[in-house]
């Protein structure tokens, strides 16, 4: 019997997919931390030892951690070899640059990158937080040079489309702008709020003065009526209204102090020239013919050891 119409079971995969059309990634990585599915942070290299007698290793993938393996093994002195579908290494681990190619698996479709030459975009991973010391480790031993990746910029803009961000929607709004209106907005409200005597913090005098002067210089309010006002460093037009800013979801970017892990940790780094120059170092430490390329495992045939 066939009962029409009837929803098939939400899994944990389609539950993803639909977090990740409403809201993007990040949601779709907090939603796997929750679960204990998201990888911790790469910290401290693998330390590896001794060497089984006639052993030999066949390593699926060379992605970053297929390449740790065969890069460790290899200084052991193993038999070891890397099989991997594609023609690179890196896995996910991919830049793609002028002439880089993919075809799409379930529709066919075939890119093509048209970038000019020394464009550059990280599709994978795209920076290293200075928490990764196995990672950053690494590089220096295969001698990957690392530059400073600017994970924030106050000179980034904002933009959302359609009704996102309220009146301020479909508008570029840089985010030194933000910056510089919320702080000086709530500044504002906290010298008014002391002016009226509303705010018992249990200071004398002359700190209460103190913490007035630290406000307006930290939030650029104008020193003989405590309003903040459009200044030079914020940029070119009038302040955004408190109302308008918190219409929208800027406000939740802003972090006086970033996190000591993850992806907004700072300081970042990337390898100069990009993210794939960390697995082609591995590629240039390990011996050509272990590694064996457009190699797709399609099964794996288990069986009981011969004595």
């Amino acid at each position: 019997m066939t009962i029409p119409n009837v929803p098939a079971p939400l899994t944990r995969r389609r539950f993803l997919e639909q977090l990740g059309l409403i809201g993007g990634s990040s949601l779709v990585m907090t939603a796997m931390s929750s679960w204990d599915l998201m990888a911790g942070q790469a910290g401290v290299r693998p330390a590896l030892n001794g060497r089984p007698a006639k052993s030999r290793v066949l390593v699926l993938g060379a992605g970053v951690s297929g390449l740790v393996v065969a890069y460790e093994l290899h200084k052991l002195g193993y038999d070891f070899r890397v099989l991997e579908a594609r023609e690179r290494v890196g896995g996910l681990n991919w830049t793609v640059r002028r002439g880089a190619e993919h075809t799409e698996l379930e529709t066919g479709d075939r890119q093509v990158c048209g970038f000019d030459d020394g464009q550059y975009v990280n599709v994978g991973p795209w920076r290293i937080p200075y928490s990764h010391t196995g990672v950053l480790n690494y590089c220096r031993e295969l001698n990957v040079p690392l530059q400073v990746f600017l994970n924030e910029s106050d000179n980034s803009y904002f933009f959302f489309e359609n009704n996102a961000a309220g009146s301020l929607s479909n508008t570029r709004i840089r985010y030194r702008e933000v910056k510089a209106d919320m702080i000086g907005r709530t500044n504002e409200l906290l010298v008014k709020a002391i002016d009226q005597s509303k705010l018992d913090v249990g200071l004398t005098d002359e700190d209460t003065q103190r913490f007035v002067r630290y406000l307006v210089n930290q939030g650029y309010l104008d020193s003989t009526d405590h309003s903040y006002k459009a200044f030079e460093i914020r940029g070119h037009g009038d302040p955004y209204a408190l109302s308008q800013l918190l219409q929208t979801t800027f406000t939740q970017r802003m972090r006086s102090v970033p996190p000591l892990e993850g992806t907004a940790a700072a300081p970042m780094f990337q390898p100069v020239g990009g993210m794939d120059q960390f697995p082609k170092g591995f590629q240039r430490a390990l011996p050509a013919n272990r590694l064996t390329f457009n190699a797709e495992v399609q099964s794996i045939l288990q069986r009981a050891a011969s004595r």
